[in-house]
Protein backbone atom coordinates (compact mmCIF):
# COMPACT_ATOMS: atom_id res chain seq x y z
CA UNK A 1 0.00 0.00 0.00
CA UNK A 2 1.52 3.29 -0.72
CA UNK A 3 2.35 5.46 2.05
CA UNK A 4 0.42 8.55 1.48
CA UNK A 5 2.14 12.25 3.04
CA UNK A 6 1.50 16.31 3.19
CA UNK A 7 3.71 18.62 2.58
CA UNK A 8 6.59 19.79 0.21
CA UNK A 9 8.08 16.98 -2.22
CA UNK A 10 11.26 19.36 -2.60
CA UNK A 11 11.94 18.84 1.34
CA UNK A 12 12.11 15.25 0.71
CA UNK A 13 15.04 15.51 -1.97
CA UNK A 14 18.64 14.94 -0.31
CA UNK A 15 21.86 14.24 -2.63
CA UNK A 16 22.44 10.98 0.07
CA UNK A 17 18.99 9.53 -1.01
CA UNK A 18 20.07 6.34 -3.19
CA UNK A 19 17.92 4.20 -4.49
CA UNK A 20 15.07 6.76 -4.89
CA UNK A 21 13.24 8.30 -8.13
CA UNK A 22 10.87 11.61 -7.45
CA UNK A 23 8.51 12.50 -10.19
CA UNK A 24 7.58 15.56 -9.87
CA UNK A 25 4.14 16.92 -11.77
CA UNK A 26 3.92 20.47 -11.95
CA UNK A 27 4.83 24.03 -13.14
CA UNK A 28 6.28 27.63 -12.03
CA UNK A 29 3.09 29.65 -12.09
CA UNK A 30 0.27 31.39 -9.78
CA UNK A 31 1.55 28.63 -7.03
CA UNK A 32 4.22 27.80 -4.49
CA UNK A 33 6.20 25.42 -6.64
CA UNK A 34 8.60 28.10 -7.51
CA UNK A 35 9.34 29.45 -3.64
CA UNK A 36 9.90 25.84 -2.51
CA UNK A 37 12.19 24.67 -5.38
CA UNK A 38 13.83 27.89 -4.35
CA UNK A 39 14.10 27.03 -1.16
CA UNK A 40 15.63 23.67 -1.84
CA UNK A 41 18.10 25.19 -4.25
CA UNK A 42 19.09 27.21 -1.36
CA UNK A 43 19.54 24.43 0.90
CA UNK A 44 21.52 22.52 -1.39
CA UNK A 45 24.17 24.71 -2.80
CA UNK A 46 26.15 23.59 -0.52
CA UNK A 47 26.76 20.47 -2.23
CA UNK A 48 27.58 21.59 -5.35
CA UNK A 49 25.15 19.84 -7.31
CA UNK A 50 24.62 21.87 -10.79
CA UNK A 51 20.73 22.61 -10.32
CA UNK A 52 18.47 24.43 -12.73
CA UNK A 53 16.50 27.07 -11.61
CA UNK A 54 14.02 25.38 -13.47
CA UNK A 55 13.89 22.06 -12.69
CA UNK A 56 11.07 21.35 -15.50
CA UNK A 57 13.50 22.02 -18.60
CA UNK A 58 16.61 20.31 -17.23
CA UNK A 59 15.02 17.09 -15.39
CA UNK A 60 12.24 16.93 -18.34
CA UNK A 61 13.39 13.21 -18.65
CA UNK A 62 14.33 10.70 -16.31
CA UNK A 63 18.17 11.50 -14.53
CA UNK A 64 20.64 10.66 -11.98
CA UNK A 65 20.58 13.94 -9.70
CA UNK A 66 23.47 12.55 -7.94
CA UNK A 67 26.41 9.52 -8.47
CA UNK A 68 24.79 7.26 -4.99
CA UNK A 69 21.07 6.72 -7.40
CA UNK A 70 19.22 9.55 -6.34
CA UNK A 71 16.81 10.11 -10.02
CA UNK A 72 14.35 12.68 -10.99
CA UNK A 73 11.70 13.61 -13.42
CA UNK A 74 10.20 16.68 -13.92
CA UNK A 75 6.97 16.85 -15.61
CA UNK A 76 5.41 20.61 -16.42
CA UNK A 77 1.47 20.39 -16.49
CA UNK A 78 -1.26 22.52 -15.87
CA UNK A 79 -3.65 19.32 -14.83
CA UNK A 80 -3.48 16.12 -17.27
CA UNK A 81 -5.46 13.26 -18.44
CA UNK A 82 -6.04 10.13 -16.41
CA UNK A 83 -4.47 7.78 -19.40
CA UNK A 84 -1.29 10.89 -19.35
CA UNK A 85 -0.65 10.19 -15.49
CA UNK A 86 -0.96 6.83 -15.91
CA UNK A 87 1.33 6.51 -18.88
CA UNK A 88 4.11 8.60 -16.86
CA UNK A 89 4.13 6.69 -13.92
CA UNK A 90 4.51 3.14 -15.46
CA UNK A 91 6.85 4.60 -17.79
CA UNK A 92 9.13 5.98 -15.26
CA UNK A 93 8.42 3.47 -12.68
CA UNK A 94 9.95 0.77 -14.91
CA UNK A 95 12.99 2.71 -15.76
CA UNK A 96 13.51 3.52 -12.26
CA UNK A 97 13.49 -0.09 -11.11
CA UNK A 98 16.06 -0.98 -13.86
CA UNK A 99 18.17 1.48 -12.33
CA UNK A 100 18.03 -0.26 -9.07
CA UNK A 101 15.85 2.81 -7.60
CA UNK A 102 13.61 1.07 -4.52
CA UNK A 103 11.29 3.70 -3.71
CA UNK A 104 9.18 6.81 -6.29
CA UNK A 105 8.04 9.65 -4.60
CA UNK A 106 5.32 11.59 -6.74
CA UNK A 107 3.04 14.37 -5.69
CA UNK A 108 -0.60 15.41 -6.77
CA UNK A 109 -1.56 16.94 -9.73
CA UNK A 110 -5.02 18.37 -10.56
CA UNK A 111 -7.79 17.48 -12.76
CA UNK A 112 -7.68 19.06 -16.28
CA UNK A 113 -10.61 20.82 -15.78
CA UNK A 114 -11.20 22.87 -12.81
CA UNK A 115 -13.84 25.49 -12.11
CA UNK A 116 -14.48 28.08 -9.41
CA UNK A 117 -16.97 25.93 -7.57
CA UNK A 118 -14.83 24.73 -5.10
CA UNK A 119 -16.75 22.39 -4.16
CA UNK A 120 -17.09 20.89 -7.73
CA UNK A 121 -13.02 20.82 -7.68
CA UNK A 122 -12.44 19.32 -4.18
CA UNK A 123 -14.60 15.96 -5.34
CA UNK A 124 -12.23 16.03 -8.78
CA UNK A 125 -9.03 16.16 -6.33
CA UNK A 126 -10.59 13.28 -4.10
CA UNK A 127 -11.44 11.18 -7.27
CA UNK A 128 -8.18 12.07 -8.76
CA UNK A 129 -6.74 10.92 -5.41
CA UNK A 130 -8.39 7.82 -5.64
CA UNK A 131 -6.63 7.55 -9.33
CA UNK A 132 -3.20 7.62 -8.49
CA UNK A 133 -3.43 5.80 -4.98
CA UNK A 134 -4.71 2.57 -7.05
CA UNK A 135 -1.79 3.31 -9.98
CA UNK A 136 0.43 3.33 -6.67
CA UNK A 137 -0.64 -0.01 -5.60
CA UNK A 138 -0.67 -1.50 -8.92
CA UNK A 139 2.97 -0.57 -9.75
CA UNK A 140 3.81 -1.51 -6.27
CA UNK A 141 2.96 -4.93 -6.75
CA UNK A 142 4.21 -5.10 -10.28
CA UNK A 143 7.70 -3.60 -10.21
CA UNK A 144 8.13 -4.47 -6.11
CA UNK A 145 9.01 -0.49 -5.81
CA UNK A 146 7.75 1.00 -2.54
CA UNK A 147 5.80 4.00 -3.85
CA UNK A 148 5.16 7.15 -1.32
CA UNK A 149 2.58 10.00 -2.23
CA UNK A 150 3.28 13.58 -1.20
CA UNK A 151 0.87 16.91 -2.04
CA UNK A 152 1.01 20.60 -0.27
CA UNK A 153 -2.75 20.51 0.44
CA UNK A 154 -4.22 17.47 2.52
CA UNK A 155 -5.93 15.43 -0.36
CA UNK A 156 -3.63 12.40 0.47
CA UNK A 157 -3.97 12.49 3.89
CA UNK A 158 -7.77 13.84 4.22
CA UNK A 159 -8.22 10.51 2.42
CA UNK A 160 -6.53 7.86 3.80
CA UNK A 161 -8.90 6.15 5.36
CA UNK A 162 -11.08 5.76 2.25
CA UNK A 163 -8.24 4.99 0.12
CA UNK A 164 -6.54 2.27 1.78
Amino acid sequence: MPAMFQGDIFSLFTPDDARTCFVVFGHFGFNPMRETWQRFLDREQKTGLALSPNPFEQYATLQQLSGNGTWVKFIQSHGMSDEEIRQILDDTSKRSAEQGVRTLWTNGISNEIRGRNNEINHEGDDRRAEFIVRIAKEIENESGLSIRLISLNDVFVRNRTFLE
